[in-house]
């Protein structure tokens, strides 16, 4: 689990050092990390406005593209800027659930998914949250993921956007890259399982 810390931190120094230092040399000082937040909800609601009432494929995808996109940013300009909160760490974490849900729903509702490849994306999940209970209290005031989980999550964005994308502009080489980037997130997901199974018996040995 230290190495994980140690791992998460020096990305987190990186992805600040770059990323995080140019947003605050382009973003005016007025500019807040929660904007950006809020900005992601607005723009997840008009994609689920435009697929629910225009169907819409194209647009919706684009736009869960910028969401996932900007997921990126909040974060790091909250640490350069010292403006890290736990109104701005929830309204993010509650962005990726809902990002994450509603493009599995559509890749799921476009029939792009096999039961086999439900089951192995589903199943590390259980596996995680059964596993993690007993720090389920802490987590639901901590918001603070790891590195394979960002990974991970961010292999679950790119998979959902082209496979959906595969269907809205008919590119199967779309499809191709959206089910690599799948492999990558279920190799990744049942990595974090195990590793959180392994974590879970060594607590019992010690008490």
């Amino acid at each position: 689990m230290a190495r994980f810390n140690n791992l998460t931190r020096k990305e987190e120094e990186i992805r600040d050092a770059l990323l995080g230092r140019f947003l605050d040399h382009i973003l005016p000082s007025w500019v807040h990390p929660i904007h950006i937040s809020l900005t992601r909800q607005v723009i997840f609601f008009s994609a689920l406005f435009y697929y629910i009432n225009q169907a819409w494929l194209e647009v919706t995808v684009i736009l869960l593209a910028i969401v996932g996109g900007l997921d990126a940013l909040d974060g790091s300009l909250a640490r350069v800027r010292k403006q890290k909160t736990w109104t701005g760490s929830f309204l993010d974490h509650l962005g990726d659930w809902a990002l994450g849900i509603f493009l599995g729903i559509l890749v799921l509702l476009h029939d792009l998914l096999s039961p086999v490849l439900v089951l192995l994306i589903i199943l590390p999940q259980l596996v995680i949250a059964i596993t993690g209970f007993p720090r389920r209290k802490k987590l639901l005031l901590e918001f603070n993921p790891s590195f394979f989980s960002r990974l991970q999550f961010a292999l679950v964005i790119f998979s959902f956007c082209f496979l959906l994308a595969s269907v809205a502009w008919d590119k199967s080489s779309f499809a191709l890259v959206g089910y690599i980037f799948l492999y990558g997130e279920i190799f990744t997901a049942w990595f974090l399982a195990l590793t959180q199974v392994k974590l879970l018996k060594t607590r019992n040995r010690i008490l």
